[in-house]
């Protein structure tokens, strides 16, 4: 993940039947995040800060939602 935006953003990140990750990117910082064998919820909160809905679907909290299936057949 990278942060290209120019707010720090807490992104928190995992299955959602498990605890969730959560780091903090600064602007033009970047990370890897390990996602788990099924379903993953990424959460974006960057406090209040406004973003492009149809990039990022935001909740009626302001943060943004993206889920990833990841399928692990080869």
């Amino acid at each position: 993940m990278k942060n290209i935006g120019n707010v720090s953003i807490d992104l928190y990140y995992g299955d959602p039947d498990s605890q969730t990750q959560m780091i903090t990117l600064n602007q033009s910082d970047s990370s890897t995040i390990v996602l788990s064998d099924f379903i993953n919820v990424l959460v974006f909160d960057s406090k209040g800060t406004i973003t492009d809905n149809s990039r990022i679907q935001l909740g009626d909290d302001g943060k943004g939602y993206i889920a990833i299936l990841k399928d692990n057949h080869e």
